[in-house]
């Protein structure tokens, strides 16, 4: 089968669709971990999620986002457009496995940390802080003295209870308030 013309004007092709034939259906698979830009709501959007979404819009159910559900009538949703190239080539383009994904990520968190880069610093790729092994016993002092410096404060003893403030709410009050206009 001959490859379409794959001209994209929107949102990146994932990699993943360049380099492997992965059904349409997938685009709406609830492990489909692409997003884009969404120009109608202003924020990103799972492109699964928006599959969804214009499905429930053609199909009359409801829709939580009114400004998606506008644009899915008007055909100003970029998604539209996006399932449209998807349909043209003949497979998903907007698919990344989130699978995938999270297998990457395990496997570079099982790597040891000085082979990972977490920024830019004044031009220059920033190196993590060293770490050390901890102690059962740093481990437990740590989480004694956490505990100590978010625990809610304690009433002191020593300190009287206001009666008069103690027994009234403001709901209570203005239930009060209106019970004595009404008589």
């Amino acid at each position: 089968m001959k490859q379409p013309d794959i001209k994209n004007t929107g949102p990146e092709i994932s990699q993943d669709c360049l380099t492997k034939e992965i059904p349409i259906q997938l685009s709406m698979a609830g492990y489909n971990a692409y997003y884009h830009h969404c120009n109608v709501y202003q924020g990103r959007s799972s492109y699964a999620v928006c599959q969804h979404t214009i499905d429930a819009v053609s199909e009359g159910r409801v829709q939580l986002r009114s400004e998606c559900q506008n644009a899915v009538l008007n055909g100003t949703c970029p998604a539209i457009k996006m399932r449209e190239q998807e349909r043209e080539a003949g497979k998903a383009l907007f698919f990344i496995d989130r699978r995938e994904t999270l297998k990457k990520l395990g496997e570079q968190l099982a790597t040891p940390s000085s082979t990972v880069r977490y920024g830019k610093r004044n031009g220059a790729l920033s190196q993590p802080l060293p770490t050390r092994k901890v102690s059962d016993e740093e481990a437990r002092e740590f989480a004694q003295n956490l505990k100590k410096k978010t625990a809610p404060a304690q009433k002191k003893a020593d300190e009287p209870i206001n009666a008069e403030i103690a027994g009234r709410s403001l709901l209570g009050d203005a239930i009060d308030n209106l019970m004595k206009e009404t008589k």
